[in-house]
């Protein structure tokens, strides 16, 4: 028909690969982290242990990260933004990747600010 128009798949194409890419890093990044911890094994346990606080802050701002992008690039297209009054020139793949990784920059520093608020009068007192 001559006013039909017909929906691009290839941008949710795009979209669910860079979910699954974004998704496998957030996956090895804690499995890197997971395997640091060598012995002994209960330091993800330990009070105040770095892999401890890392998993606090890396894991819930990737989730929320990737919640964050589906529904803003839900609403926007990647092709319609502009940076500094530019169009962004990236491709949509590029632009989802980025999108992603400053989402998860900033909710990983929200995570951050929160697990630094959450210290104890001992850790803040300590010499």
């Amino acid at each position: 028909m001559p006013g039909e128009t017909s929906y691009n798949y290839k941008v949710v194409r795009q979209f669910a690969i860079m979910t699954v890419v974004w998704g496998v890093v957030g996956m090895a990044v804690g499995v890197f982290i997971a395997a640091q911890r060598g012995p002994p094994l209960d330091l993800a346990h330990r009070e105040g242990g770095v892999v401890k606080r890392l998993m606090w802050i890396l894991w819930p701002s990737f989730i929320v990260a990737g919640v964050a992008e589906v529904v803003f690039f839900t609403v926007i297209d990647p092709q319609e933004l502009y940076l500094l009054g530019e169009p962004v020139t990236m491709s949509r793949l590029g632009t989802y990747s980025v999108g992603f990784l400053l989402f998860w920059a900033l909710t990983a520093a929200s995570s951050a600010f929160t697990c630094f608020l959450q210290r104890s009068s001992r850790e803040v007192n300590r010499p």
